[in-house]
């Protein structure tokens, strides 16, 4: 059984980890993130012509490949309603086409892994792992795949050009802003923006919203394509003596 108090921690980290897979490189030759954009790259949305939103993507599709990628990122999620605002940053590792690993560093310690059938969360300083199933959280299909076959992203969501302050915002001479929004509704999740790199065709921040206006926003930066990391990384060897808890089924709502 799932314990209750983690029902909303799954429900965001579900969000979280689609964003973030489908991250990558800030830029190719400098590690620049949305905040490095200069005010003089901006340029009135009217201005620029925009290509076909498809070719975007295939694009995007192309400049990923299968290939594994292992990232810093930088995750910040705002509950508008409550007036928190958390930040969390940590280093992650990504393989064709279902593999994660999470190694959270700020502001605790924490190891979320799954390599594509099986899900752990580890949290050293409570000597607890929490074992399930990965499709029960994430679903079938999901992962890094959304990088190498498009067609699963437009199976699932309505793709289009973000809001002219959206594109905005992005520095229109560097980025494209596109908006996804899911087919079948859910009340935990609304919206995603991604910003790609015109240059490099990579996703270099994502942002998603939920019904309540709760945003979830992550960079990444120094990313390494070089090295893919190894599917040992994608399993969790239990510590001995620490506490393990099985989770079943979906969290609550799905």
């Amino acid at each position: 059984m799932t314990p209750k108090p983690l029902k909303h921690f799954f429900i965001l980290l579900g969000i979280f980890l689609f964003a973030a897979v489908l991250a990558a490189p800030a830029w190719s030759d400098a590690t620049q993130g949305a905040d490095d954009i200069e005010t003089e790259d901006l340029m009135e949305p009217s201005a620029v012509a925009l290509p076909p939103v498809d070719e975007v993507l295939n694009k995007v599709q192309a400049h990923y490949g299968q290939k594994g990628f292992c990232s810093q990122f930088t995750q910040v999620a705002t509950l508008t309603g409550m007036g928190i605002q958390d930040t969390a940053s940590g280093y992650a590792c990504f393989n064709y086409p279902d593999k994660m690993r999470w190694e959270y560093e700020v502001p605790e310690e924490q190891v979320i892994i799954s390599d594509g059938k099986r899900l752990w969360v580890y949290r050293p300083l409570d000597n607890q792992v929490l074992v399930g199933d990965s499709k029960d959280y994430f679903g079938a299909g999901e992962g890094a795949s959304f990088l190498t076959d498009v067609n699963i992203l437009k199976n699932q969501f309505d793709v289009s050009w973000a809001e002219q302050a959206w594109q905005h915002s992005a520095g229109l001479q560097n980025a494209w802003a596109l908006k996804l929004t899911p087919k079948k509704e859910n009340p935990d999740f609304t919206v995603l923006y991604l910003l790609i790199n015109k240059k490099t065709c990579s996703i270099f921040e994502t942002a998603s919203f939920n019904n309540f206006g709760d945003e979830t926003r992550i960079n990444f930066a120094e990313p390494d394509f070089s090295m893919p990391p190894k599917d040992s990384e994608f399993v969790l060897t239990i510590p001995e003596g620490v506490d393990v808890m099985e989770m079943s089924g979906a969290p609550e709502g799905e």
